[in-house]
């Protein structure tokens, strides 16, 4: 297990417990090269967590590639309760994680409240889509062929996100990839 560090939200007694290394293939590993996180109203660090390289990202989607086939060949229903059970963590992890958002990006708290609560719209809309995802039969425009499409995963993706919104882009594309049976 990686390290962890005790973050205290300034202002409240909330404190919060977060890992400081990489999640990779099932594991926390933790490097020896850190760089601080620092708070942008004070300047000072609050944080110093692993610094990925491009190994450690290669690491992740040689994971993700090795892990592939059996991930698609879960059904979609089971896949979409899954990602109701993303749903569940993050709600009841929500304060946590806007808390951080305040910390880490220097977001107001009401802004940082409001993309937690559409990353968990995002989630809940992706898990009630993940059993529904069907191919489609139709007559083509002249009438004299028919269309047939599946959808079937094409994953692993490698998953590229901005960071001025924090939670709700990577988790909306790393939910939307597991619903469709892709890793990331």
């Amino acid at each position: 297990m990686s390290r962890t560090v005790t973050v205290n939200f300034p202002g409240t007694a909330r404190q919060h417990t977060i890992p400081t290394g990489l999640h990779v293939d099932g594991e926390w590993i933790d490097l020896g090269d850190t760089f601080d996180v620092v708070d942008p109203a004070t300047g000072e660090p609050f944080a110093s967590v692993s610094d990925a390289t491009n190994a450690h990202t290669r690491a992740a989607l040689d994971a993700a590639h090795a892990a592939q086939a059996a991930w698609a060949d879960v059904a979609p229903r089971v896949r979409g309760d899954l990602m109701h059970g993303i749903h569940q963590l993050l709600s009841e992890r929500a304060e946590a994680f806007i808390d951080l958002m305040v910390l880490e990006a220097g977001k107001p708290r009401s802004e940082a409240a409001g993309e937690m609560a559409l990353t968990l719209d995002f989630v809940k809309w992706l898990a009630e889509q993940a059993a529904h995802v069907h191919g489609s039969f139709a007559r083509g425009s002249r009438g004299n062929f028919r269309i047939i499409a599946t959808m079937q995963p094409v994953g692993p993706s490698l998953l590229v996100s901005p960071w001025n919104f924090p939670v709700l882009v990577p988790g909306r594309k790393a939910v939307a990839a597991l619903a469709a049976g892709c890793t990331a």
